[in-house]
C-alpha cells in the first residue's frame, strides 16, 4: 500500500512504522487533512502484520500545537472516525 501525504510523514523500518507530525512553521497544529492522514497512516500500520511497534513524533521545535484554529475543523464530528471495526 502506498500513500502520499502532505502533512505527515510515514516511514517502515522492519517491525516499526513512524509516523511524523509534518507542519512545522504551524508547530504541527491539527488540521483535518493531517487527522484524516494521521488516521490513514495508522490504520495503515494495524494493516501491516510485520509492525510491532509505531512511534509518532512531530518535526521541528514542537510536537503538536493543539487544533488549527485558523480553519476551524469538524473532523471528530464525522462518525466514521470515532470507531473502526476490526475482526480477529
Amino acid at each position: 500500500m502506498t500513500a502520499d501525504y502532505s502533512q505527515i510523514t510515514y516511514t517502515k523500518d522492519g517491525a516499526v512504522a513512524r509516523v511524523a507530525l509534518d507542519r512545522p512553521a504551524k508547530r504541527n497544529a491539527l488540521s483535518d487533512t493531517l487527522l484524516t492522514e494521521l488516521q490513514h497512516a495508522l490504520d495503515r500500520a494495524d494493516d501491516d502484520r510485520d509492525i510491532r511497534v509505531v512511534v509518532l513524533s512531530g518535526n521541528g521545535p514542537a510536537f503538536c500545537g493543539g487544533f488549527d484554529l485558523t480553519g476551524g475543523t469538524g473532523y471528530s464530528d464525522t462518525p466514521s472516525r470515532t470507531s473502526r471495526t476490526t475482526t480477529a
